[in-house]
């Protein structure tokens, strides 16, 4: 099934993200190879993980030379798309930061990434890409692009305080993906499944 091919100035939503991003155009020269487009792109910490490729793949459409009809592009954060999120900036936390997650269970360390690869060792990274808000809610801003410090950072699990089972992920992603409600009411469903787990996991 062919996917959908974005042309170099298309601004559109891109779901995963949540915010505006444009398409442009890579023009390959002599000091700029075809691969190194992914490090500039918007999606780059999402698409690297090759089980959430196909996801990216039906929320932007093709990229790459092979799967389009020409050209090669790559995804940028709008200027208003910028200004959007450091205005709803939830959280920034920082190295060394401790919080509880509900989401998982347990008590997690904020690290910097300082060899690359950050989503592959991060305690988010089974839930993240179907629950991307609920989890920047939670969590705070963890990419660059989103983040004043220009600081990519992490999560690690330091402490584990009870296991949250596979169907309440599926019911979270299912309330995720309802389109009858509205972000306001996916995220107040969201948060009192959460909420359900807690107390009855704490005995209270």
């Amino acid at each position: 099934m062919k996917t959908k091919e974005h042309k170099p100035g298309d601004i559109f939503v891109s779901s995963i993200l949540g915010a505006e991003i444009e398409t442009v155009e890579w023009k390959i020269t002599s000091k700029k190879k075809d691969n190194e487009r992914c490090l500039v792109c918007a999606l780059y910490e999402t698409c690297k993980i090759k089980e959430d490729i196909e996801e990216r793949r039906k929320d932007v459409g093709s990229c790459s030379r092979g799967s389009r009809s020409e050209g090669v592009v790559y995804f940028k954060f709008t200027e208003e798309s910028k200004n959007i999120a450091k205005e709803k900036r939830v959280k920034q936390r920082k190295a060394g930061d401790k919080f509880f997650s509900r989401i998982l269970g347990g008590i997690l360390e904020v690290k910097d990434d300082i060899k690359g690869g950050r989503c592959d060792f991060c305690a988010y990274h089974d839930v993240c890409a179907g629950l991307n808000k609920l989890r920047n809610l939670e969590s705070g801003n963890c990419s660059r692009g989103f983040r004043g410090d220009d600081k990519p950072i992490y999560f690690r699990k330091i402490e584990n305080k009870y296991e949250v089972g596979e169907e309440v992920y599926e019911l979270l992603k299912e309330f995720e993906n309802d389109g009858n409600l509205s972000p306001e009411e996916i995220k107040g469903y969201q948060q009192a499944l959460l909420d359900a787990v807690y107390l009855e996991k704490n005995g209270n």
